[in-house]
């Protein structure tokens, strides 16, 4: 079943022509992966199928209902799109705790109470962030490092360096995954995020090092691996 249709669609910042008559089609269950290089319009496609800016010509229809069509005029809110958007700068409140911050957005549809407690319980155990719920976001780090102390196995390093990746902290960052996959060398994930971590320090041998052992051990993380030592 289609679940997106981009259709024809025209968007210019500032004068500059930026998407030029974008059109696919995604498929609900699957997911799509939108390549370009740094300024093709990539994240303006995305802001304009969110609603967050609008085009100058072309439609869009999610799940069967057209929500943008510059030939009538039709651009429904974001609020009214059912869809969620993950910024490139992650737009957490700094003043809710971990968990506060994943019940916001069922909040704004009306998922409230036990339910939300339920799916929110979910998702931080999924995500082995059961322990932090309680904290705010910016606690993360601090304790992530505390529980290497008394409990130092891969995952816990793979979560540590994932909080100092997100942190700016490469450095730190770089030696956590090294743990990780010390630890545990068929660990991909972890792999994944040291080739990443190596490409942010500037390190593009070492990351292509860790592509090259994706690849070796025919990992699904090389094909993204690959794209960011490959943009």
């Amino acid at each position: 079943m289609t679940e997106l249709v981009v259709q024809g669609v025209e968007k210019s910042l500032g004068g500059l022509p930026i998407l030029q008559g974008a059109s696919f089609q995604a498929d609900k269950g699957r997911i799509l992966a939108l390549l370009g290089a740094s300024g093709s319009g990539k994240t303006t496609l995305l802001r304009c199928i969110a609603g967050l800016e609008q085009p100058e010509k072309g439609s869009i229809e999610i799940s069967g209902k057209r929500v943008f069509d510059a030939s009538t005029g039709l651009a429904l809110a974001p609020e009214q799109r059912q869809i969620g958007l993950v910024f490139q700068s992650y737009a957490l409140w700094p003043h809710r705790t971990v968990a506060q911050n994943v019940a916001y957005g069922l909040k704004l549809r009306n998922v409230t109470g036990a339910e939300s407690d339920k799916r929110v319980a979910a998702i931080l155990e999924k995500l082995g962030l059961a322990l932090y719920k309680s904290k705010r976001y910016n606690e993360a780090a601090s304790a992530f490092d505390q529980l290497k102390t008394y409990k130092p196995d891969d995952k816990t390093y793979n979560y540590l360096g994932e909080s100092y990746f997100e942190d700016g902290k490469v450095e730190q960052s770089v030696d956590a995954f090294n743990n990780a996959v010390s630890m545990n060398p068929d660990f991909d994930k972890a792999r994944f995020n040291l080739g990443r971590a190596y490409l942010k320090q500037g390190n593009r041998d070492m990351a292509q090092v860790q592509l090259e052992i994706l690849r070796n051990s025919r990992s699904d993380y090389a094909d993204r691996l690959y794209v960011l030592l490959n943009p």
